[in-house]
C-alpha cells in the first residue's frame, strides 16, 4: 500500500509542481526556494497554468473528459502515464454508449470493443450516408 502511494506521487510530480505554482500565483501561497526551483525547471507547468487561467476566465473553453486533450496528457510526468491516459479516454465509454446498450455492471468491459465498434466502424458511415443525402448524392 505505503509502495503504491509512493509510486503514485513520483509521477504526479507535475500535477503538484502545477498546483503549487496555481496556489502562488492565485493565492499568493508562499512557496519554499525548492519548490520554485522545481517549478522553473520543469517549462510544461507555465503552458499548463496559462491553460488553467483560460478555462477559468472561459468555462466554454473546458474539454470533454471523453476526449484526449494536449493539457491532460501534460499533465502527467511519465511517458508510460502518458500513455496509460490516452489509451484509458480512449476506451472509455461515453454516456450515450450506456444509454445505447445497457449491460450489468459485471459485464462493463464490453464497452471497450463496443466503443471501437460504434465510433471507428458505425459513426463513420452514418456520417458518409448523412453528408451524401444532404448533398444529394446516392445514400449508400
Amino acid at each position: 500500500m505505503l509502495c503504491d502511494v509512493a509510486e503514485f506521487l513520483r509521477g504526479a510530480g507535475r500535477m503538484f509542481r502545477l498546483a503549487a505554482h496555481l496556489a502562488h500565483v492565485g493565492l499568493g501561497a508562499p512557496l519554499s526556494d525548492h519548490a520554485c526551483q522545481a517549478i522553473a525547471a520543469d517549462p510544461a507547468v507555465a503552458d499548463l497554468a496559462r491553460h488553467v487561467w483560460r478555462v477559468l476566465e472561459d468555462p466554454t473553453q473546458r474539454s470533454s473528459v471523453f476526449r484526449v486533450t494536449r493539457f491532460h496528457r501534460l499533465v502527467h510526468d511519465r511517458r508510460r502515464d502518458q500513455a496509460r491516459y490516452v489509451l484509458r479516454t480512449a476506451m472509455r465509454p461515453r454516456w450515450g454508449h450506456v444509454q445505447t446498450v445497457p449491460v450489468p455492471y459485471a459485464l462493463r468491459a464490453l464497452y471497450v470493443p463496443l466503443r471501437i465498434v460504434h465510433d471507428l466502424g458505425v459513426l463513420p458511415v452514418a456520417r458518409l450516408v448523412r453528408s451524401r443525402s444532404r448533398a444529394g448524392g446516392p445514400a449508400a
